[in-house]
């Protein structure tokens, strides 16, 4: 078995091909999804929760990790542990970078992003 280009960030771990059409699938709904977001009018898009100092950008992306609490994960050999699968995909997101000003070259922000997706 060929070791994956994804890693998780607590540890490096070879991952099946099973795990890796699962992490494709969580790059490709984060794509799209964040495309879906931003595809709505801003009246609709732009909602912020009150006294929450936070953008619709940034509560977007948290929203789409809150999913992947790692306070509920239980292993499971068909996915990756539940943090990867909100980090990795994230951190190959130039949008996630943008929303929360991440440093370039930081672990969120790595010079080389995953960019099969346009």
């Amino acid at each position: 078995m060929k070791p994956s280009q994804l890693t998780t960030i607590a540890r490096q771990v070879v991952l099946n091909d099973i795990i890796d059409s699962e992490n494709l699938a969580d790059f490709v709904g984060t794509a799209v999804s964040y495309a879906a977001f931003t595809s709505l009018p801003p009246v609709k898009r732009d909602v912020t929760l009150p006294g929450v100092n936070l953008t619709a950008e940034r509560l977007f992306f948290i929203g789409y990790c809150s999913k992947l609490s790692a306070s509920r994960y239980v292993f499971n050999e068909r996915y990756a542990p539940d943090p990867s699968r909100c980090i990795v995909p994230t951190m190959n997101v130039a949008e996630f970078s943008d929303a929360f000003g991440c440093a370039p070259g930081s672990r969120m922000n790595p010079s080389k992003k995953c960019a099969f997706w346009p």
